[in-house]
């Protein structure tokens, strides 16, 4: 079983952003100094997320992890300088026993969903551009609700 899923997210994020051509810096935890733990203040968000375009403050959450409210007061504070706090949330499906388990990525800033994907990789995409990610992904799901479904069924045009 894993002990620490949040820090293997971390550490997976971290390990293969180079090939989107970013960098991730963790924010540590403590300081330690002349042999005298000293605790800095809560930290406010898990990584810095480096892309050619901007810099992304990331919150790691796995499963269904909230917000902390320090990690509340820093998101309210940095996105109403420059909107670029985000949740990155890793959810596991458990099935039933002989199935896949089924992996989600979920990118939302101030408690709404703007991703959803089964691909990390899709994270980085986000990332490098998300504005054009979000016009994608918002011209997808029109498409989506356009196009005819095997739930529902056509009704056929006499003439």
């Amino acid at each position: 079983m894993n002990n620490k899923p949040e820090a293997e997210f971390e550490a997976e994020l971290t390990r293969i952003s180079p090939l989107y051509n970013c960098l991730c810096i963790k924010i540590p935890d403590m300081i330690f100094k002349k042999g005298v733990k000293i605790i800095e203040h809560r930290r406010p968000f898990d990584l810095l997320l480096i892309t050619p375009s901007q810099n992304f403050c990331l919150e790691l959450k796995y499963d269904y992890g909230q917000l902390i409210e320090h990690q509340k007061i820093s998101q309210d504070k940095i996105n109403k300088i420059n909107n670029s706090y985000y949740v990155v949330k890793k959810k596991v499906s458990y099935c039933k026993p002989f199935k896949p388990r089924k992996t989600w990525y979920v990118i939302m800033q101030n408690f709404q969903t703007l991703s959803k994907t089964h691909k990390i990789e899709d994270i980085f995409t986000f990332f490098v551009n998300p504005r054009e990610y979000t016009s994608q992904e918002i011209m997808k799901q029109g498409m989506d609700e356009m196009m005819p479904s095997k739930k529902r069924k056509l009704n056929k045009v006499i003439y």
